[in-house]
């Protein structure tokens, strides 16, 4: 597995890319111990196909830290799944959603959740119109708030212009500079 410091109470492991087929899973632990595991296959629909993509620490409150945490799945990886964990007494997943050719927005108590949208035209290919898996998409915007312990939908928008979803899942975690780990 592996591992990476955060300053969220321990040291965390992923599954890396090179087990492919083992159930991803998110282990902490505090000194020599493992106090804490997560199989990702158990958190989510589909989540024994999940790749650890990238991960980051911020605030997601100001007195809170939290992990984001991205994976790639499905067959031709244009599947994004995203898992918030933190600290209330014990580590908790606080958030988890899956989308197609996804990117996470981290602010201080917001999240936004990008996900590709396709049109009308999408399931037929004989269309002029057609939308393949990997051509440029507009994007729902979803934004999340952090209130009482949870992260609630704030609203949706979508965007006006059509981005390449390579570009988008190249990054999938970015963070806003006032989302940073204070030092």
């Amino acid at each position: 597995m592996a591992g990476f410091e955060v300053t969220l109470h321990g040291r965390f492991w992923v599954t890396p890319e090179a087990e492919v087929g083992a159930n991803p899973m998110l282990a902490i632990a505090t000194g020599k111990s493992i106090v804490q595991t997560f199989d990702v296959s158990q958190i989510v629909e589909d989540g024994q196909q999940a790749l650890y993509s990238s991960h980051c620490e911020f605030d997601m409150a100001p007195t809170q830290k939290a992990l984001a945490i991205a994976y790639t799945f499905s067959g031709d990886g244009t599947g994004s799944l995203f898992l918030v964990v933190t600290w209330t007494g014990s580590y908790q997943v606080v958030f988890k959603k899956s989308v197609g050719q996804g990117r996470m927005v981290l602010d201080s108590g917001t999240v936004e959740l990008w996900e590709r949208t396709f049109g009308k035209y999408a399931s037929r290919p004989d269309s002029v119109h057609y939308e393949c898996e990997w051509c440029d998409h507009r994007y729902l915007i979803t934004r999340f708030t952090w209130r009482n312990g949870v992260y609630a939908k704030a609203g949706s928008k979508r965007t006006k212009k059509a981005y390449d979803p390579a570009e988008i899942t190249a990054i999938p975690l970015v963070q806003r500079p006032n989302s940073q780990p204070k030092q």
